[in-house]
């Protein structure tokens, strides 16, 4: 018998070293790839919620019928989205436009109870600014005519027609403004449509 070696099937040792270490780092970028998405949704989630507050809080302040005082308050959301939330809202008046103010919130998660604040400035999640103003003249309940005819002019804005056959406001294409009292004391649709 000769010393040839019989060639069998199969892989050496070597190469399937070789081939474990290219799965293992193959495997290692596809874990690091969803970990990183898995901190992006939570990073997201975290943002969409400090939004919601800050919107909440610019809305209440919009829609207080007191105009807000000049100046910072802040407070405390606790139990909304399973964690506490700390807000900071900071009112100045627009130079430029009299009678308008800007409202810019801060949100960032807040410190459980019994805990101390941070002793380093704190990280906000979310910033949103909104304004609130006086209104420049009062409501007229009149509607400009978007036919391109000037506002106020003969035929132009706000029609009137009583539904008696009156050909000023049927044939002109405009719309009458039910809330307008241009010309008749009563309802302007005497309601046969």
């Amino acid at each position: 018998m000769s010393a040839r070696r019989i060639a069998s099937p199969g892989f050496t040792l070597i190469e399937v070293l070789v081939a474990l270490a290219i799965v293992a780092l193959g495997m290692g970028a596809v874990l690091s790839a969803l970990t990183s998405a898995a901190g992006n949704v939570q990073a997201l989630r975290e943002k969409t919620l400090a939004q919601w507050i800050a919107l909440n809080q610019v809305t209440d302040t919009r829609l207080n019928l007191r105009a807000p005082a000049i100046g910072t308050t802040e407070g405390d959301i606790n139990n909304f989205g399973n964690g506490n939330w700390h807000w900071q809202r900071s009112i100045s008046s627009v130079d430029l436009v009299p009678g308008l103010l800007q409202i810019t919130l801060r949100v960032r998660r807040g410190t459980p109870a019994g805990v101390a604040a941070p002793s380093k400035p704190p990280d906000w999640i979310t910033t949103v600014t909104g304004f609130r103003g006086d209104s420049l003249a009062p409501a007229t309940g009149d509607q400009p005519d978007w036919t391109g005819t000037p506002f106020g002019s003969a035929g132009g804005g706000s029609s009137s027609s009583s539904g008696a056959g009156g050909a000023g406001g049927a044939n002109s294409g405009n719309v009458a403004n039910p809330g307008s009292r241009v010309g008749t004391p009563g309802p302007t649709n005497s309601g046969g449509h």
